[in-house]
C-alpha cells in the first residue's frame, strides 16, 4: 500500500531507520479533534525482528483489518521464491516483540485485500509457473482447506490480482496480461462469513 495511511482511526505510517530497507511498520491514534494522540505510537511489525533466523525475508503487504484496524495481515517470503505466507496477527498481544500470530494462510502471491468487516480477507495462489491465477476469500478461524475460489484464469498469457477501492467497500478482481487488462467490482457489503 502507500504509505502513509489514514482512516477515520489511526495514521499508519513507515520507517527506514536510515537504511534504504523499511524496517518497520507503526500507527498513532487519531483524537477527536483529528490531531495525533501524544504518545499512541504503536509498532505494528519489526521487520528486522521478523527476518532474524532467517537468510531472506520480503515482506509484501501489509494491511489492517478493514473494520476495527485492531488486527493486521502481512505477507512474507523467507525463501526468496516470491511465495509468500500471509499472517494474520493482532499488535496489541506480543510474542516477543513480534505481534501475535492468530492464523496463517500458506503459498500466496502476497496480496491481501480485507473484507468490508474483519472475518474475511481475499489472497490469491499461484500456478505450477509461478503465475497468480486463483482468486479465494478466506473465513478467519476456519482452515485454509475451506476457502472458496473466486476466480480462476486458466489461460496462461493471463494473471489475476486484487484490491480494494478507496472508500472500502467494493473489492477490484483485475485480470491482465502486458496489453490487454479488465477490473471487476465485488460488492463486499454483499458477501459475509
Amino acid at each position: 500500500p502507500d504509505w502513509p495511511q489514514r482512516s477515520e482511526l489511526f495514521v499508519f505510517y513507515t520507517t527506514t531507520g536510515g537504511s534504504p530497507y523499511l524496517d518497520r511498520v507503526s500507527r498513532f491514534s487519531l483524537a477527536g479533534d483529528d490531531t495525533l494522540n501524544e504518545g499512541s505510537e504503536e509498532v505494528l511489525l519489526d521487520i528486522n525482528e521478523l527476518a532474524k533466523g532467517h537468510a531472506h525475508c520480503d515482506v509484501g503487504d501489509l494491511e489492517p483489518s478493514a473494520a476495527t484496524q485492531r488486527v493486521i495481515a502481512y505477507s512474507v517470503d523467507f525463501k526468496g521464491d516470491e511465495i509468500y505466507d500471509i499472517f494474520v496477527a493482532d499488535p496489541a498481544v506480543k510474542d516477543g516483540v513480534l505481534p501475535k500470530t492468530l492464523e496463517t494462510i500458506k503459498e500466496t502471491d502476497g496480496d491481501i485485500a480485507w473484507g468490508i468487516d474483519d472475518s474475511l480477507l481475499f489472497y490469491v495462489t499461484k500456478d505450477e509457473a509461478k503465475r497468480s491465477h486463483k482468486l479465494w476469500m478466506h473465513v478467519l478461524g476456519t482452515p485454509q482447506i475451506d476457502d472458496v475460489c473466486f476466480v480462476t484464469e486458466d489461460d496462461e498469457l493471463f494473471s489475476v490480482g486484487c484490491g480494494k477501492t478507496k472508500e472500502g467497500n467494493h473489492l477490484i478482481v483485475h485480470i491482465g496480461s502486458t496489453e490487454p487488462s479488465e477490473q471487476t467490482l465485488i460488492d463486499l457489503r454483499c458477501l459475509s462469513a
